[in-house]
């Protein structure tokens, strides 16, 4: 209901209605070219205590990018750095690619996948785990990281001190994690979803979450004869969770391989309806496609398999459409690479899938960046500022 005081009304869901059509008419945007030996794998954006804002990418040979602004009380926006402000930083594992990258404050932390597998966290010497393979996914939270690997997740309680480690064991390899308070979440290959008690000296799985949103096949006996039936629940055929996070403390939001986006009520996990379903998600066998919430967690932006961004209100599910006069340019489905400059956000074709996205609240307002592995183009990082429609400068 809308909030009435004296001398002031508010109307919440005219103000959402507006904040909806304003994100979904963004155009403006400013975009930097890391100098990348491989393709741009991950993305994170971090400020330090003096202020000072830091971009970093990985490639998929291993290799860490950075580039630093340094704080300017006088700049009313963050600025996007040119391709002057990169430096290669260092290369954390030759044979294979840079993972994931999270951010917490001012510490950043970095993982390669393979066999050899290390993290790293800024400012630190990079360490190997032993004994741990395949890290696919990380969430850094304060100081306790939370990464996804081999048919495991690992705890940190504290980056700054290091291990020990805590394993957190599962079924199936862990592609997406998130710790919200005691609890650690887990999205595996297999499409199991697993909640963790970190209170508990030895914190086993306290058992699948939504278990019924798969059909499950199982085998019935009659007289000689074995058939197979489908359970026709709620449930689709498995497929692996490639993204999780909390919205507003009692919603979990997943991602599915298959394209599946939605949230459900985790104060009822028995119950695989969703709260909402984000319709129009594009994927079908991408695990690293790029997701983001506003920090008011009212909108969510979703990377798709086939190039474009789509938007959504996490109120009501309905899709953010951009203005039906956007500047048609050049969608990258031309023979010559895409001018991404001054077109809608969401009217606008990548070349290839964009990986990573991040939304941050700077002084001029909200900016999504969005990061790609450039395909005929160089790797990109782009800079979305939410809201204005103005063409780029």
């Amino acid at each position: 209901m809308p909030l009435q005081l004296p001398g002031f009304y508010f109307d919440e869901e005219k103000n959402s209605r507006l904040d909806a059509s304003s994100f979904a008419a963004t155009s403006r945007s400013e975009h930097t070219s890391p100098p990348l030996i491989g393709e741009l794998t991950t993305f994170t954006k971090a400020t330090n205590t003096a202020g000072d804002t830091h971009f970093l990418v990985g490639d998929s040979y291993g290799w860490i990018c950075r580039a630093t602004i340094p704080y300017n009380e006088d700049d009313s926006y963050h600025d996007t750095p040119s391709q002057d402000f990169w430096g290669m930083d260092f290369n954390l594992s030759p044979s294979s690619e840079i993972s994931s990258m999270c951010s917490s404050g001012s510490r950043c932390v970095a993982t390669s996948a393979g066999k050899a597998a290390k993290i790293t966290v800024m400012d630190l010497d990079s360490a190997s785990l032993n004994g741990l393979h395949d890290i696919w996914t990380s969430h850094l939270s304060g100081r306790s990281l939370v990464i996804g690997a081999e048919r495991q997740a690992v705890y940190i309680e504290d980056i700054d001190v290091g291990p020990p480690l805590r394993t957190l064991e599962t079924q199936s390899d862990v592609f997406s994690v998130y710790k919200s308070d005691s609890l650690v979440y887990t999205g595996a290959r297999n499409g199991d979803i697993s909640r963790f008690d970190l209170r508990s000296s030895k914190p086993d799985v306290l058992g699948p979450l939504l278990p019924g949103r798969f059909a499950a096949n199982c085998d019935s006996i009659k007289g000689n004869t074995k058939t197979r039936k489908r359970n026709t629940g709620h449930g689709t055929s498995r497929t692996s969770v490639v993204h999780l996070d909390i919205i507003r403390e009692w919603q979990l939001l997943v991602s599915h391989m298959d394209g599946r986006l939605a949230t459900y009520d985790l104060r009822f996990l028995r119950d695989t309806r969703p709260v909402r379903s984000f319709n129009g998600h594009v994927n079908t066998l991408t695990r690293r496609l790029g997701i983001a919430v506003d920090p008011q967690q009212n909108f969510l932006f979703a990377a798709g398999e086939d190039g474009w961004i789509r938007g959504w209100s996490l109120q009501t599910g309905e899709s953010l459409h951009p203005p039906p006069l956007s500047n048609p340019g050049n969608n990258g489905s031309g023979p010559h690479p895409a001018d991404y400059s001054g077109r809608s956000l969401l009217a606008t074709r990548f070349l290839k899938p964009i990986v990573s996205m991040q939304i941050a609240e700077e002084p001029g307002g909200l900016c999504l960046y969005a990061a790609g592995p450039g395909g005929d183009t160089l790797p990109s990082v782009h800079k979305y500022f939410l809201g204005d429609a103005s063409a780029a400068s």
